[in-house]
């Protein structure tokens, strides 16, 4: 689920809870807290994901430009980055 969905189910969450006047304990908390972490970790992960992107595609038209694209190379790393997830694309 995209990071905005799972921001807008929490916010919805509590939101409910103040109009309602709720008050959480211990274990509302700690769902909240998961929630948010989750969130942050998927924030995470699609951040790498564009710093990887954006560095394939600053090698690409920087080999274009100099004449010397290794560009079945960079399909190789391009398609190990996508078939294993961000970070492999990021530890490039």
């Amino acid at each position: 689920m995209p990071v905005s969905h799972d921001l807008q189910d929490i916010i919805s969450g509590v939101s409910a809870a103040i109009a309602e006047r709720q008050s959480w304990g211990r274990t509302e908390l700690e769902q909240l807290r998961r929630s948010l972490n989750e969130a942050a970790r998927g924030a995470g992960k699609a951040e790498r994901a564009a710093i990887a992107g954006t560095g394939l595609i600053d090698s690409l038209v920087g080999g274009i430009e100099q004449g010397v694209a290794d560009l079945a190379g960079l399909a190789s790393r391009a398609r190990a980055a996508q078939a294993t997830g961000p970070e492999a694309g990021a530890a490039r």
